[in-house]
């Protein structure tokens, strides 16, 4: 029997097709109600789930993540809910995974959770296909979190720039003894030892550099935060990030790169400041 397009008709699109059309830049997290008025376990917490595509798309064994995730402190994984089969999202479609509770009309989701997931002062909801990939992430924070977490953050930038400071003088040590003349057997092989001393100093000079870099750009950003969020008069922050967005440059808001870096003596110029 040929098939539609062969009879010339239309192709019945696939389930498979459907998702693609929708995978990433239709479905993701649109909001978190991370507060709940329910005293002690906060049951009516939800996280809700959007399909915006034109596409239909098949959500089942899709999962939501809670990631505790404020500031500069480190991401911690807490609990998850996967989709069940079947779970379908028409177009323009949102259902709500709540804490502990069954709300059939916004789907009849539950994570089964005795206690709260969301933590209040910040965190991050992350939804991921079948395939564990992440295509969506909702990350959010209290306004008191927010200035704690500058204050933290500051206080660190202090930290490091005293560090970078004491690399940057031990480099210079070592950079000066390089510079004077050596002649002798003696001096040379002195000035052998001096050298490894010196790559090891410009080294630990720069990637304390960085750390106060990226420590700079993490307060910035921190900051950015707290003043749009006094602007809208609101005590929370929260922002959608889909997977559409993500490049390999970009980086989580508020997260810090800190990576090491083989560099040349030569890379460090006289004018690095020690402020």
């Amino acid at each position: 029997k040929p098939s539609d397009a062969e009879a010339g008709g239309e192709e019945e699109p696939s389930k498979e097709k459907e998702e693609a059309e929708g995978k990433g830049k239709g479905v993701f997290i649109s909001d978190i109600n991370y507060k709940g008025v329910k005293k002690g376990s906060e049951s009516d917490e939800y996280v809700e789930v959007t399909n915006d595509s034109k596409a239909t798309v098949d959500i089942s064994g899709y999962s939501v993540v809670d990631i505790n995730h404020h500031g500069t402190v480190k991401e911690t994984v807490g609990t998850t809910f996967v989709f069940p089969t079947p779970t379908e999202l028409t177009p323009g479609k949102t259902v709500k995974v709540y804490t502990n509770e069954i709300h059939k009309e916004s789907g009849g989701f539950t994570f089964k959770s005795g206690s709260a997931i969301w933590n209040n002062k910040g965190g991050k909801g992350v939804l991921m296909n079948r395939a564990g990939t992440e295509i969506s992430q909702f990350v959010y924070i209290s306004q008191k979190q927010l200035q704690t977490d500058i204050a933290n953050t500051k206080t660190q930038l202090k930290k490091a720039k005293t560090e970078r400071q004491e690399k940057n003088r031990e480099w210079r040590k070592w950079r000066d003894l390089n510079a004077l003349p050596m002649t002798t057997r003696e001096e040379k092989i002195e000035r052998r030892e001096i050298r490894a001393k010196l790559k090891i100093a410009a080294k630990e000079f720069t990637l304390a550099s960085k750390v106060v870099t990226d420590l700079k750009k993490a307060l910035k950003a921190l900051e950015g935060q707290l003043e749009q969020m006094k602007k809208l008069g609101s005590s929370c922050s929260k922002m959608e990030i889909h997977s559409s967005d993500f490049s390999d440059d970009d980086s989580d808001i508020e997260s810090q790169r800190c990576a090491g870096e083989d560099i040349n003596v030569s890379d460090i110029s006289d004018s690095e400041s020690e402020s």
